[in-house]
């Protein structure tokens, strides 16, 4: 049962979210918050179809690590978010520095 939205929770709620086909006309700022608060936190974030559209209007890259974007849901897509999620978090999205 949903018992909220995403305009009523915060991207530290999230492990990750997948946006569906059907929604990439949706202009909404709340969503958008929501979509680059969890960019920037390294969330695994997945869309599929016109999905992709509303992470791109969010300023998310569909080729950054731990951002999964598919013309449909395939087994492939399915596993890949999977083990995206199992990792936990996107580490790759951010830059190491290492002094040495």
């Amino acid at each position: 049962m949903v018992d909220r939205t995403f305009a009523t929770t915060r991207s530290i709620e999230y492990d990750g979210l997948v946006v569906a086909d059907g929604t990439g006309g949706l202009h909404d700022i709340k969503l958008s918050i929501l979509l680059q608060e969890m960019y920037r936190h390294c969330k695994v974030l997945g869309a599929w179809g016109s999905g992709g559209q509303l992470l791109e209007n969010a300023g998310v890259s569909g080729e950054a690590p731990g951002v999964l974007v598919s013309d449909a849901v395939d087994q492939q897509f399915i596993r890949l978010l999977i083990a995206n999620v199992g990792l936990h978090r996107a580490w790759d999205r951010v830059p190491l520095i290492i002094n040495g």
